[in-house]
């Protein structure tokens, strides 16, 4: 039987440097924590299709798997982003031959390895997810565990220190946040396990980490366009818990749940200087930051389907984008 046919599978794939065709070595059925565990020397990305029909970002993902191989193994013979690109496009319109669902939409966890050779294998995990819901809802998150030491690089060995802070996290937190504390005491909040952090301030203005401090994520990239766009201010500094009364609500982000509000923050232990932040804060979520965060959401998304690959347009000998 086809192991295509049953969730989640894995396709391995060599990538022609030469431009002679894509060939997919073998597939067959794994869980994704034994997919992540059997990765060595290899950047990963992950990405969500929307509706069905579209992958966002596409390119960003395929730069962000080739320039996290450059900087893990320098000495690596490395595809280049447009190929990575197109054996991606392939990838997915296969497995979209099989797995059309209404209601349903299909995550790819995608990993270029480097092999005792040196050269690269693109290998990419496939499972199905309940397409994302539109409502935006507000959640709470937790402060823990420190900055990454890589932060710019989302390479396999994060799946797994990450562990131990999602096994802790109390069961009402949506996402742990990282934190670190300057040279006074003050604690600041960089990004989340999986997510990247924002606060909107009761001055309708946006703060963030340094995109050097955290990973950059795709949907990250999108939220300050749309920034740009509404012409929202932007100020990229990891927001200083001692600040919280400044805010009015934050959101969290990444490729599988877009942007979704954050109303509450759970801090185990405070700093001298972060007075009465103690056990938590609740934000006010005045309407017009609230609203203001339906306006980056909606821009966000729109982005993501305007720059969208279309499934199939491989397939159809079409151009990539819609």
């Amino acid at each position: 039987m086809d192991a295509r046919k049953e969730l989640p599978f894995v396709i391995e794939s060599t990538i022609s440097m030469d431009a002679s065709g894509i060939h997919a070595e073998y597939r067959y059925q794994q869980p994704i924590v034994g997919f992540m565990n059997a990765l060595r020397r290899a950047a990963y990305t992950t990405f969500v299709s929307m509706d069905g029909a579209y992958i966002a970002q596409l390119s960003f993902h395929a730069k962000r798997l080739v320039q996290g191989v450059c900087k893990l193994e320098p000495a690596a013979n490395v595809p280049s982003v447009s190929q990575v690109e197109h054996t991606l496009c392939h990838l997915i319109d296969d497995a979209f031959e099989f797995h059309a669902r209404t209601g349903y939409d299909l995550q790819f966890v995608s990993a270029l390895t480097v092999t005792a050779d040196l050269n690269t294998k693109l290998r990419m995990h496939i499972s199905q997810v309940k397409s994302s819901s539109c409502k935006l809802d507000m959640v709470t998150v937790e402060c823990g565990g420190k900055p990454r030491d890589r932060p710019r690089i989302k390479n396999a060995e994060w799946f797994h220190q990450r562990k131990p802070l999602q096994h802790s996290r109390s069961k009402e937190a949506f996402e742990t946040i990282l934190i670190n504390r300057d040279d006074d005491g003050f604690i600041h909040l960089y990004e989340g396990l999986v997510s990247n952090l924002f606060m909107i301030t009761k001055t309708l203005e946006v703060i963030t980490a340094a995109d050097d401090t955290v990973l950059p994520g795709s949907t990250r990239h999108l939220v300050l366009e749309s920034c740009r766009d509404l012409g929202i201010r932007t100020v990229e500094c990891a927001p200083r818990l001692a600040d919280w009364r400044d805010w009015a609500v934050g959101f969290v982000t990444n490729a599988k749940i877009w942007v979704v509000g954050v109303r509450r923050i759970l801090v185990p232990r405070c700093g001298d200087g972060d007075e009465g932040a103690e056990g938590g804060v609740l934000l006010s979520c005045e309407d017009r930051a609230v609203e203001l965060l339906g306006a980056i959401r909606e821009g966000v998304l729109s982005a993501a389907r305007k720059e969208a690959y279309v499934v199939g347009s491989l397939q159809r000998g079409r151009d990539y984008c819609c």
